[in-house]
């Protein structure tokens, strides 16, 4: 503010006070300036400064998982019918390795990777084309044995896709409401085709063969895997923590389940719970529910857990 004062005045004839004028001495426009930038710079101390760093491949404190749920393979699905895609063997075949590919790619590097076939792998159990529960009618896209063939020929080409990428592959193959039965026939091909390859595994629970859930331990990470169609996350978390060795060392835990085909992400206390997209596009039956078909790959830190998530809509357009 001008420093500055009041000038009273006076009649010169009657002596009488006549008003006042207030004065400014002249302001100092530099110094003035001085004092505005001194200002700005007490409001900005203490504020860092920081620069975007350059991309990073990750390491070993990396595992990248690859979720594939209820990828329905035998499904023969007529968008004309469904509002969706069309889906059958050939068309299965291109989406899964066109996807794998392009969510490898927006993936960091790293030197572990899970592939787990979630259940419902397989669209049908076996050549009635019936789900065993229930006995629903399945829309099937060929004979039994031809859907076997084909999932094992697709299957394989995404695992050795895959090992490209990383040094170390585990797979999982869980049972589906879907494939009771026939999951089993897909898990000992598999295993059979990759029997003398070191860095290609088949993990099983210690002491428990049945492919029906699995956990496992990457540092201060567990990761539960169900196909979700026989206990609410609620119970699978109950589940985990009363059998799982490593439930309370870990530091970061996560449910993976699949068979409702919506995404849905819940934290619950101590645990995350992921309910994954469906692999494949509804079927006629399916239709009546809507569905938004994808997949992801989810790579986690060791001492940070989930880190990066990288999505494929599955869209031919």
């Amino acid at each position: 503010e001008a420093k500055g004062g009041w000038i009273h005045n006076y009649d010169p004839s009657t002596g009488n006070k006549t008003g006042t004028t207030r004065w400014s001495a002249p302001v100092d426009a530099e110094a003035a300036q001085k004092s505005i930038l001194e200002n700005i710079a007490n409001a900005f101390e203490g504020i860092k400064s920081f620069q975007i760093p350059q991309p990073v491949n990750l390491d070993g404190d990396h595992m990248t998982v690859y979720p594939l749920y209820d990828m329905h393979i035998g499904m023969m699905a007529w968008g004309r019918e469904t509002r969706g895609q069309d889906f059958d063997l050939k068309l299965m075949k291109s989406d899964l390795m066109q996807s794998i590919t392009t969510v490898m790619a927006r993936s960091p590097d790293s030197t572990e990777a899970l592939i787990i076939l979630g259940g419902d792998t397989i669209h049908v159990n076996d050549h009635f084309n019936e789900t065993p529960a229930s006995g629903h009618h399945q829309d099937a896209d060929g004979r039994f044995e031809k859907i076997i063939d084909v999932a094992i020929e697709a299957i394989s080409g995404a695992i050795e896709l895959v090992a490209q990428k990383h040094a170390k592959v585990k797979v999982l193959v869980l049972r589906g409401n879907h494939d009771e039965t026939s999951h089993i026939v897909l898990k000992a091909a598999l295993k059979q085709r990759y029997r003398n390859t070191d860095h290609i595994e088949f993990p099983v629970l210690p002491k428990w063969d049945k492919s029906e859930i699995y956990w496992q331990t990457f540092g201060d990470v567990l990761i539960i895997t169900h196909h979700g169609d026989k206990a609410k996350p609620e119970k699978l978390a109950m589940i985990a923590a009363d059998k799982c060795p490593d439930w309370s060392s870990a530091k970061y835990r996560v449910i993976l389940t699949g068979h409702i085909h919506t995404l849905k992400v819940m934290d619950m206390p101590g645990v995350t719970h992921y309910s994954l997209r469906a692999f494949c596009p509804p079927d006629a039956y399916g239709a009546n529910f809507g569905g938004v078909r994808g997949i992801q790959a989810m790579t986690f830190d060791k001492s940070k857990g989930l880190v990066v998530s990288a999505h494929d809509p599955i869209n031919r357009e």
